[in-house]
């Protein structure tokens, strides 16, 4: 799934966009874009864990090596299995690495909604049973 940010300070002042990309089965999330660098104000890192707190409750985790972890945005209202490109909300800065960001916001919308992952076995299976599946392993994994 990618998310895009418009990410705003602790007083609601725009300070720009990002896009970020969640990887669910992978538990991490990484930056896409960022060329005004509004989430490397707002953040510690360019990727972290992401931890599921409830159906649509998501923390961006962030960790530097050698540094504590720091729970940058807690990103509520998306219902992460039925997310569909367009649904958007918002979320909140826990910590940021510029204070201005402290407590500050961002609002995010679903750019490309979440790929739904085969079960283990089944391009074999695909491939087993379709003529010319045997170009499928030739294909790129999403």
């Amino acid at each position: 799934m990618r998310l895009d940010l418009v990410v705003y300070d602790t007083h609601g002042k725009t300070r720009g966009y990002a896009r970020l990309k969640l990887e669910f089965d992978r538990e991490v999330w990484v930056v896409e874009e960022d060329a005004q660098r509004a989430w490397h104000n707002a953040g510690f890192a360019d990727s972290g864990p992401i931890e599921m707190i409830d159906d649509d409750v998501i923390w961006l985790w962030e960790r530097e090596v050698g540094n504590a972890k720091y729970n940058t945005v807690v990103v509520s209202g998306i219902a992460v299995d039925e997310a569909d490109a367009g649904q958007s909300g918002t979320g909140r800065i826990v910590t940021g690495q510029v204070g201005r960001f402290n407590g500050g916001t961002v609002r995010w919308s679903v750019a490309e909604a979440r790929q739904p992952v085969a079960p283990a076995g089944t391009l074999e299976l695909v491939a087993s049973r379709a003529a010319g599946a045997s170009k499928l392993a030739e294909m790129p994994a999403y």
